[in-house]
C-alpha cells in the first residue's frame, strides 16, 4: 500500500514540512483581494484557483523528494518507496505529474492569475531538476522561495480585480517577511551572514510607517517588526527556537494570519 499523503508531502514525513504551509499566501490573496470580504467571494474561481495551487505543490514537492532521494540519497517518502521497491521509478513519474490534471480547469481563470501560476509552476520543476538545481544554489535558492510566495499571493489577489493600494502594500510586506523566514534557514546552514538579520524587519518597519496611512490595520506590522528586532538583540545560538517564535508557524505568522482575517471582513 502506497503511502499517497506522504508521497505527495500533504502530510509531516519524518523532518520533512508538508506543502500545505504554502496554502497560506494564495489564502491570503484570496481574502484581501477587492472581493475578499466573504459575502462577495467569486468562490468558483478560487476553487479552480486552490486545486490548480495543490495540483502544483503536490507536483513539485514529490518531484523534488523524487530527484534529492536519486542524486543524493535524500531521506523522504518518495526514496523509501523505491529502496524498498514497492515503487519503481517508471511507476513513480507517472505519480508525480498526475497532479498537474488539477491545473486543467485553471484556463477559466483570468489571464493575468494563469500567466503567474504558470511561472510559478516552471520555478517550481526548476527547483530540483538536475542540472539547474536551484534548491542546492544557495543564493538561487535564497531569492527564488521568497518569489515563490509572492506569486502565489498576487495571483490569488488578481483573481477578483486589480489590486488596491493596501494590497500592493501587503505584497511587498509577504515578500519581506519570507526573506526574513529564509535568513534563519541560511545561518542554521552555517550562513555568516548573521549581521544582515535584521534588515528585513527593519525594512517592514519603515515600509509600514506610510502604509498606516493607508490603513491603520498596517499597525500590525509595526508592532511585529518591532518585536522582531527587540528579541534578534537578545538572540542567542539557538536559531530554530528563534524563528518559531519570532514568525509562528512555519512560513505563515500570526501576522498574516491576522491580514488574513481582516480581507475576510472586509476591511482591509
Amino acid at each position: 500500500m502506497i503511502d499517497l499523503l506522504g508521497f505527495y508531502r500533504a502530510k509531516r514525513w519524518g523532518k520533512k514540512l508538508p506543502f500545505t504551509r504554502f496554502l497560506g499566501y494564495p489564502l491570503l490573496g484570496m481574502a484581501v483581494g477587492p472581493e475578499g470580504a466573504l459575502p462577495s467571494f467569486p468562490f468558483f474561481l478560487y476553487l479552480i484557483d486552490g486545486l490548480a495551487v495543490t495540483g502544483i505543490l503536490m507536483f513539485s514537492y514529490s518531484l523534488n523528494d523524487y530527484f534529492d532521494f536519486l542524486l543524493e540519497g535524500d531521506s523522504n517518502c518518495v526514496g523509501e518507496l523505491l529502496r524498498t521497491g514497492r515503487l519503481t521509478r517508471r511507476q513513480a513519474l507517472p505519480l508525480i505529474f498526475l497532479p498537474l490534471l488539477l491545473l486543467l480547469p485553471s484556463f477559466l481563470l483570468p489571464l493575468p492569475s494563469l500567466l503567474l501560476l504558470l511561472l510559478f509552476l516552471l520555478l517550481s520543476a526548476l527547483y530540483p531538476l538536475p542540472g539547474v538545481r536551484i534548491s542546492r544554489r544557495e543564493r538561487l535558492k535564497f531569492l527564488s522561495s521568497p518569489f515563490s510566495a509572492l506569486l502565489l499571493t498576487l495571483q490569488a489577489l488578481l483573481l477578483s480585480g486589480p489590486p488596491s493600494p493596501p494590497g500592493w502594500g501587503l505584497l511587498l510586506l509577504v515578500l519581506l517577511f519570507h526573506y526574513f523566514v529564509n535568513s534563519f534557514y541560511s545561518l542554521e546552514k552555517g550562513w555568516r551572514g548573521r549581521r544582515f538579520l535584521p534588515l528585513f524587519p527593519t525594512l517592514s518597519l519603515l515600509l509600514s510607517l506610510p502604509l498606516l496611512l493607508l490603513s491603520p490595520f498596517f499597525l500590525l506590522t509595526t508592532l511585529f517588526s518591532s518585536l522582531r528586532l527587540w528579541s534578534l538583540g537578545r538572540m542567542g545560538g539557538d536559531f530554530h527556537a528563534l524563528r518559531s517564535r519570532l514568525v509562528g508557524p512555519p512560513l505563515f505568522s500570526e501576522e498574516l494570519l491576522g491580514y488574513l482575517l481582516l480581507g475576510l471582513a472586509g476591511v482591509l
